[in-house]
């Protein structure tokens, strides 16, 4: 007792450490960003940004969609979704397909939507070389908000369409999926409001019914247009002000339909001929992680961020230990921006079900209750703040796309847009106070057995489908009083990736090719080499090496070996640096070399960017050199 009370005060102390030291102060927003409200209460974003050059992407977010139908509406936020494309008041009929489609819009690319409980999104991406296919593109915007016809007959059209998708939506597979997300909205308001519907409503409703659901849900104050990309944003600004201003009525506000957490663990199977794998899947329900808005709140945000990729790394790293499964994951994510869930997947093998689903809850609770080892913290560190270093300095465009998809997440989850420094900025100050300590005590506090659901989905086994379920049940149930050790790996971190640098050689000759602007170089070793500078790469430095010989050129005896040789040789370490130990060094930098060998030549293909070059010369020396064959790695693909 006096130990637990300890260990609760000590993980307190280091929340209040990490919590105490984040600023109240909000986060600076992407100064690139203009966003504005109308009178009406509909917000709006615009990002001009000219990659790719003369095209925009155009966004209706609603914060509507299954879960605010009645009972006599089931289905109905869905299939007003698709009236959405079948008339509106500047274009009847299927005009607005036409039109769209006649500026080089592609139906299902360029042109879709898409309906969920609590969201429903139309999206639009077209050459904005022409103002006036930009303001007719913002005006299908506004008909969407406020001017759709929903004519009786196309109404009457479009349910047969919808009933085919309902079709195609059943089956074992589809039951599957449906087990799981129905223990994901865990007998809550949400699990009466599926998206598809109710066949017999969609078979019967009146025309009325579409008509108030619409009036009712798809008020301005629920919405957001967006556009970014090669716009006038002052001639954007101005055509959405004129357009979508105009539509009022009274402002909504959104009930609010929780989902409760488990209370108990459970665990339900789901068993059909037609699946071609043995899965077993974990949920837990959290609390929702809060919205970035304030620096306070990116800590949070960033320790779910490094816990994701430790479990990643720790898995990863036992699937070379031949474990009684085939690939598992683990990660915490949020759910309808309702609640955060901790999912856990495991493909077991058919003849090792129960002692597979063992060594996996095993691998979990040894994670949950002893943490990670210094070396993947730091490792992990390492990689995550190379990643946004390069992202924050890197001179390479961003696309258009990647500006909306962050503007999806300021509307719909208020995760504040900042530039890629900002982001660096707030990783580098706050990623020191997340250690091995705060990791651990914030998994045993949240990471709990007896409030999470687990569904079993498998083909016929010739086992007995009960005695399966209550064996793995039975392990579920004494997990946590199992005895477990910590995990222990000996990793060398080695501060040098080649013990001596090779006396260089020289260029022995030099010839320019102005047909295809390459120069062509040949080295004292009889190394040919052709180089190219590329004004569009900056940011990129690639490689690669062939010689005439591949698999046509090995006897019948090596085939199989030669087949596997360059995957077993990239997946090993190389020198004195086994798999791990190479891995670690590497964390952070882009350099990467990958082995060819195919029908008829062999070589290596290798990148970087170019702060990276020395070590990517330098790993290509290494490996061409001192290749090593990992017996973990060649054992498991000869499994």
């Amino acid at each position: 007792m006096i130990n637990r009370f300890f260990s609760f005060i000590l993980f307190l102390c280091c929340l209040f450490l990490i919590v105490a030291g984040a600023s109240a102060k909000g986060i600076e927003r992407h100064p690139g960003l203009i966003e504005g409200e109308l009178n009406n209460g509909l917000t709006y974003y615009i990002f001009p940004n000219d990659y790719p050059k003369g095209e925009a992407v155009y966004r209706l977010f609603i914060k509507s969609g299954s879960i605010y139908e009645k009972e006599s509406q089931k289905g109905l936020a869905h299939f007003l979704e698709h009236m959405a494309f079948n008339g509106s008041k500047h274009f009847p009929g299927n005009s607005l397909v036409r039109f769209l489609e006649s500026k080089g819009a592609r139906f299902g690319k360029d042109l879709n939507a898409h309906t969920s409980f609590n969201e429903t999104v139309y999206k639009l991406q077209l050459p904005s070389n022409d103002p006036s296919v930009v303001d007719s593109t913002i005006t299908i915007l506004a008909d969407w908000c406020g001017g759709l016809l929903l004519d009786s007959l196309e109404i009457e059209n479009e349910r047969g369409v919808i009933l085919s998708e309902w079709l195609s939506k059943t089956g074992p597979k589809f039951d599957a999926q449906n087990a799981l997300l129905m223990e994901l909205l865990n007998n809550s308001h949400f699990s009466q409001r599926i998206v598809i519907g109710d066949t017999a409503v969609i078979k019967n409703f009146p025309h009325q019914e579409l008509r108030d659901f619409y009036n009712e849900w798809y008020h301005p104050s629920l919405m957001a247009v967006a556009v970014t990309g090669d716009i006038d944003a002052v001639a954007v600004e101005r055509a959405i002000v004129e357009k979508f201003g105009g539509y009022h009525g009274k402002k909504r506000r959104l009930p609010d339909y929780a989902i409760p957490d488990y209370r108990e663990m459970e665990l339900k199977s789901v068993i059909d001929d037609s699946f071609d794998k043995i899965e077993l899947v974990g949920l837990q329900l959290m609390p929702l992680l809060s919205p970035v808005k304030k620096e306070r709140d990116y800590p949070a945000y960033l320790q779910r961020i490094l816990l994701n990729r430790l479990f990643s790394l720790r898995l990863n790293t036992f699937s070379f230990d031949h474990p009684d499964y085939n690939k598992a994951s683990a990660g915490l994510s949020s759910f309808l921006n309702e609640k955060s869930v901790l999912t856990t997947s495991v493909e077991l093998q058919p003849n090792k079900v129960v002692s597979g689903a063992g060594q996996f809850l095993d691998h979990l609770e040894q994670m949950y209750r002893y943490g990670f080892i210094s070396a993947e913290i730091e490792r992990v560190k390492k990689s995550y703040l190379a990643s946004l270093e390069r992202k924050a300095y890197s001179k390479a465009p961003v696309q258009s796309i990647n500006l909306m998809n962050e503007i999806y997440s300021d509307f719909f989850t208020g995760n504040t847009i900042v530039t890629p420094k900002e982001e660096f900025r707030l990783a580098q100050k706050y990623i020191e106070k997340i250690d091995s300590t705060s990791l651990v005590h914030y998994m045993q506090k949240t990471m709990d057995w007896d409030k999470t659901h687990f569904l079993l989905t498998s083909f016929e086994t010739e086992g007995d489908e009960t005695l399966l379920r209550d064996s793995i049940f039975t392990i579920l149930s004494n997990i946590k009083r199992k005895k477990l050790y910590p995990y222990a790996k000996e990793i060398e971190i080695r501060s040098e990736l080649l013990n001596e640098i090779p006396s260089g050689g020289k260029i022995v000759s030099k010839r320019h090719i102005p047909e295809v602007d390459i120069d062509e170089l040949i080295l004292s070793n009889g190394a040919r080499v052709f180089y190219k500078y590329s004004s569009e790469e900056k940011e990129k430095v690639l490689l690669s090496g062939f010689r005439k010989g591949g698999l046509y050129a090995v006897d019948s005896a090596n085939y199989v070996s030669g087949n596997y040789t360059a995957g077993i040789i990239g997946l090993s370490g190389a020198g004195n640096f086994s798999r791990d130990e190479l891995s670690y060094f590497l964390a952070g930098n882009t350099a990467s070399v990958r082995f060819l060998i195919d029908k008829t030549r062999s070589g290596i293909s290798a990148s970087s960017v170019p702060a990276d070059m020395e070590t990517l010369f330098q790993l290509l020396y290494l490996r061409w050199t001192q290749p090593r064959v990992d017996n973990s790695v060649f054992n498991q693909i000869k499994e």
